[in-house]
């Protein structure tokens, strides 16, 4: 059986990362793709809104360590859809930790870079790497004023300042730099883009 493949989704909360999964999902199916989405935090990650609202070193490292955790066994289920020969989409993975957590863990470091550094080491126990990370940017502003529409689903991320610090993290990412694509754009539009992406480097129709 040919092996499948493995698409992750980034983005600060107001991208449309959500509804772009969901939707790119349906798409592949339709395409007569056998795509699986996903997504993290997991079903069975305990979320904590209070530890996620705080901005502190020790609960940021808290939370990085219980998304590893999470992300420790869900790799190995996402592993096991792609050599199935399913295209899996992922709704987040490793890289919303550098961006999200690592914005705050890095500041104890001596630079950015030794603390994302320092992170990815830590994660080097997750084997499995996405084939494509696509990062969907949008400013702070814009994220801010679409999660304000949506308040009663907020996560506890949602501070203009931390999106700020966020985003810089995100665009230090090598991986989400080279798939980054602009997501101000209409839900729609930034769909076309991400398919548009997905067909040119793995011609999966």
């Amino acid at each position: 059986m040919n092996s499948g493949h493995f698409i992750v989704l980034e983005g600060l909360d107001g991208s449309g990362k959500t509804s772009i999964a969901r939707r790119l999902s349906q798409f592949l199916v339709e395409k007569n793709i056998d795509a699986i989405l996903t997504k993290e935090p997991t079903e069975n990650f305990h979320r904590d809104a209070e530890l996620e609202g705080k901005r502190d070193y020790i609960s940021s490292m808290r939370l990085f360590f219980e998304f590893t955790a999470d992300r420790i066994t869900h790799s190995e289920v996402i592993g096991k859809w792609v050599s199935e020969g399913k295209t899996v989409v992922c709704d987040r993975f490793l890289y919303s930790s550098l961006a999200y957590q690592g914005s705050i863990i890095c500041k104890k470091f001596e630079s950015d870079e030794d603390g994302i550094e320092w992170m990815r080491e830590v994660s080097r126990v997750i084997h499995l790497k996405p084939e494509m990370c696509i990062y969907l940017d949008i400013d702070p502003e814009t994220a801010m004023s679409r999660i304000s529409r949506r308040m009663d689903s907020a996560s506890g991320f949602e501070e203009l300042e931390f999106l700020r610090d966020v985003r810089n993290t995100y665009l230090t990412l090598p991986e989400c730099r080279e798939g980054m694509i602009d997501a101000s754009k209409s839900l729609e539009d930034t769909l076309e883009s991400v398919k548009s992406m997905i067909k040119s480097r793995l011609r999966l129709w």
